[in-house]
């Protein structure tokens, strides 16, 4: 169900600047060389610890860096930096190898690599460290890792047309393997996705059911349409494509939830869901034609949605707190007034366009209402 799309930023190494060593120091203050200053979570301290206390024969001044990762082995290079240039201002940087160290895949310790060529190679020989220094740089480079590691969470990773999401989001305390790996998905989406704007509309498709064929795959529990217009506060009047979805799969739970959220049902939502049931007689005298039902009649909830849509169509009427509004030749508030409309009239609904729905009154006047002025409960 879930694609969890994972950017890692596998360059994390490069966070570690090259380090530039002099020669072990007598003096340390717990196990810090002299001029080293300690830093929390700090690899790169951490890392000049780790050779510093090592038994590797340190040289009179060199680098040391992480280099790579290959196979999930950890490659340090140890490494001298010359100038071959007699003059100081134009500088011919040159690296000389002094060692390869390994950190293998069991991350068991340090190992000092005795192929040049290929630092991975199986002739390598382990190297004394320091217990404690060695864990803290394994623990901080996984944080480093960790924190350069990007999750991303799309909408169609929670939901989509493979899912079956049965439980709602009351459920999503329970301490089950599926919610419990479907909320840390959704806790990742959400705080990517914090506010209204972040939240794409079209995403809501993938909530609406079509149970009315055998041979569906995928389920949704209602509950969480509602969820996430509650959610991102979602003005259904931007919902009318979704309104027109739902109606064709015949999801009556969808339709039911849109309504209910002061979604105004038109005339033309009263067209689409005729024309649904045409369709739906279709199927069912195909499915006589062809011998098997691939359209579920026990299913069909055209004939709910339809009575819903009516309901909800007859019931729109004018509320505005100045006791009455104004209908208008054209979508402003500058065009022309037809008629004034008492608040509770009632009107039908005939298209919705915007923020300006075209309505025609109980005199038989069309004209445009602003959709802030039309309740239907």
């Amino acid at each position: 169900m879930k694609n969890i799309h994972v950017l890692i930023f596998v360059t994390f190494l490069t966070t570690f600047n090259v380090l530039s060593c002099t020669k072990k120091s007598e003096s340390y203050d717990k196990g810090i060389p002299t001029g080293v200053t300690k830093k929390a979570h700090d690899c790169e301290q951490i890392l000049l610890q780790l050779l510093y206390t090592s038994d590797f024969e340190i040289k009179e001044k060199y680098n040391i860096r992480i280099d790579t990762v290959r196979n999930d082995t950890i490659i340090l290079k140890a490494f001298v930096q010359n100038n071959l240039s007699d003059s100081p201002q134009n500088k011919n940087i040159v690296e000389s190898v002094v060692g390869w160290f390994i950190i293998p895949p069991k991350k068991d310790a340090l190992y000092l690599s005795l192929n040049a060529l290929d630092p991975i190679d199986p002739n390598f020989k382990k190297i004394k460290t320091n217990e404690k220094f060695f864990r803290d740089f394994l623990n901080c480079i996984n944080k480093k890792k960790e924190s350069t590691m990007t999750t991303k969470i799309k909408f169609t990773d929670l939901f989509n047309e493979g899912t079956s999401i049965k439980f709602n989001p009351n459920n999503l305390n329970d301490n089950t393997p599926e919610v419990n790996s479907f909320k840390k998905n959704l806790e990742i989406y959400l705080s990517e996705n914090p506010s209204p704007q972040d939240f794409e509309i079209e995403n809501l498709t993938y909530l609406i059911n079509n149970e009315t064929f055998f041979d569906l795959q995928y389920y949704t529990d209602s509950s969480w349409l509602q969820y996430f217009i509650t959610k991102y506060k979602i003005d259904t009047s931007q919902l009318n494509s979704l309104m027109e979805q739902a109606i064709n799969q015949e999801d009556y739970n969808a339709v039911k939830t849109l309504v209910n959220n002061m979604y105004i049902v038109s005339q033309k939502d009263l067209l689409i869901s005729s024309k649904a049931k045409q369709e739906a007689k279709d199927k069912i005298q195909t499915n006589k034609e062809d011998g098997y039902e691939s359209y579920l009649t026990s299913n069909s909830k055209i004939d709910k949605i339809i009575n819903l849509l009516e309901e909800k169509f007859n019931a729109n009427k004018i509320n505005d707190p100045d006791g009455f509004t104004n209908l208008r030749k054209e979508k402003s508030t500058s065009s022309e007034i037809l008629q004034q409309i008492k608040s509770g009239e009632q009107i039908q609904v005939l298209d919705k366009s915007g923020d300006w729905l075209l309505v025609k009154t109980n005199e038989g006047n069309q004209g445009y209402i602003h959709k802030s002025r039309i309740r239907s409960n």
